[in-house]
C-alpha cells in the first residue's frame, strides 16, 4: 500500500479550474489576482474533501527522498512508550531508514500529519501517549480521517477498548493498522481474583478506572467489590515531575484514608515508579507491603528487580508490539487491520 498524494493538476481538475488559480489560492495571492470568493471557497472545500496537502519538498526545491518514514510522537513520552521509541530508533538506525519526525501535543495531531505529508513521506508511524487527556480521540476528527485515508499509517499503542469500536472500524476502513493491547483484558483477571478472594477493598487510580470501566464485565466486577475508592492520577497535567516523587506525595495523601479506614486490600497505580514511591511512604508508617496491602504498578520497567518494595505489576508487551509494527511498516497490507498483543499481570513474589 502506497501513499496517495494529489498534485495541483489533480486539485484543479477536481475543482474545475486552472492550475494558475490553484497556485494563487495556495500562495494566498488569489485576491490580488481577482479570483472570486466563491472560487476560493470551492477550492478550499475540495482541499478538505480529498485531503490535499501542498508538497513542501517541491516548494523548498529540496530533493525528495524516496521511501522516507514519517514518525509522530504524540503526547509526552513515558515509560513503555519511551522504551518503544528507543527500540524503533535502534532499528531505523541499523537499517539506515530515512525518517522525518514531528512532535505533537494535545489537539495538534492534524498539524503533525499535515507537516509530514507536506514532505511526501511514504508511510507514517504515530506513537500515542496515554498521558494525553484525549488519548487518541483526535483520530476521529473528520479532517484527520481524510488525511489518513491517503497515508498508509501504523498507530502504535492504540487504546483498544477505550475508544469506541466505531472509531476502530473507521480507522481500519481508512486503511490504518492499529497496534496495541487491551487494558480491560489484563485487569479483568485481577479484579476477578480480587472479588473471588473476598479481599475486595480497593484504592484505584481514577485514570485506570476510566479506562477499564467501559468494559461491562469489569464494570460488573468493580461493582461487586466491597469498597472502591478512586484517587486522581498523579501524572495528569504533571508529566515533568519524577514519578517516584509523585508516588511519595500520593502515599502521603492516601495515608490518612488508609489509617482511618483499615482493611484496604489493594492499591492500584498507573506506574511502577509511582507504586514504589507510595510503598516507601506507607512502609515507613508501619504498613507492611504486600502483607497488609498489595500495591499494583504498571509497565514492568527495567529497574523493577532493583526496587526495594515488592509490588505486583502489569507487563506491557512492548517487544511484541514493536516487532509487529516494524513488520507492518516493511510490508504494509493493502487494507487496514488491528493487532492486539497480550499484556500480563505479574504478582509480587513476596
Amino acid at each position: 500500500m502506497k501513499a496517495k498524494y494529489y498534485s495541483t493538476s489533480d486539485l484543479a481538475e477536481h475543482a474545475g479550474t486552472s492550475r494558475q488559480v490553484i497556485s494563487a489560492i495556495l500562495n494566498n495571492t488569489w485576491q490580488s489576482k481577482r479570483i472570486s470568493q466563491a472560487t476560493y471557497d470551492r477550492v478550499q472545500s475540495i482541499i478538505e474533501e480529498i485531503g490535499y496537502v501542498p508538497d513542501r519538498a517541491a516548494t523548498n526545491l529540496r530533493k525528495q527522498t524516496v521511501g522516507t518514514l514519517g514518525i509522530i510522537y504524540h503526547g509526552p513520552l513515558h515509560s513503555h512508550v519511551l522504551d518503544a521509541v528507543q527500540r524503533f530508533n535502534h532499528h531505523f538506525l541499523e537499517n539506515k531508514q530515512e525518517v522525518e519526525i514531528a512532535i505533537s501535543s494535545e489537539n495538534k495531531l492534524h498539524q503533525a500529519i499535515t507537516h509530514l505529508m507536506g514532505h511526501r513521506v511514504q508511510h507514517v508511524l504515530i506513537l500515542l501517549s496515554s498521558l494525553t487527556k484525549t488519548y487518541g480521540e483526535e483520530l476521529g476528527d473528520r479532517a484527520i480521517l481524510r488525511l489518513l485515508k491517503a497515508m498508509p499509517t501504523v498507530i502504535y499503542n492504540y487504546p483498544f477498548g477505550i475508544l469506541s469500536k466505531e472509531l476502530d472500524n473507521q480507522l481500519i476502513d481508512a486503511g490504518n493498522q492499529l497496534v496495541g493491547f487491551s487494558r480491560s483484558s489484563v485487569y479483568y483477571p485481577l479484579f476477578k481474583k480480587i472479588v473471588e478472594s473476598k479481599n475486595s477493598k480497593v484504592l484505584l487510580d481514577q485514570k485506570i478506572f476510566d479506562m477499564i470501566c467501559p468494559d461491562p464485565k469489569i464494570h460488573k466486577l468493580i461493582n461487586s467489590c466491597k469498597r472502591i475508592e478512586t484517587f486522581p492520577n498523579p501524572q495528569f497535567d504533571n508529566v515533568q515531575k519524577n514519578p517516584y516523587q509523585m508516588g511519595e506525595e500520593l502515599g502521603n495523601n492516601l495515608l490518612p484514608i488508609i489509617k482511618n479506614s483499615p482493611g484496604f486490600d489493594y492499591l492500584i497505580t498507573a506506574s511502577d515508579m509511582i507504586a514504589q514511591g507510595v510503598a516507601h511512604v506507607l512502609s515507613s508508617q508501619g504498613i507492611k507491603i504486600p502483607k497488609d496491602l498489595q500495591i499494583v504498578g504498571f509497565d514492568k520497567v527495567d529497574a523493577l528487580p532493583y526496587f526495594k518494595h515488592p509490588i505486583s505489576t502489569i507487563e506491557v508487551p512492548v517487544e511484541k508490539m514493536v516487532g509487529q509494527t516494524i513488520d507492518l511498516l516493511k510490508n504494509m497490507p493493502p487494507s487496514g487491520g488491528k493487532y492486539l498483543a497480550q499484556a500480563n499481570y505479574l504478582k509480587s513474589k513476596n
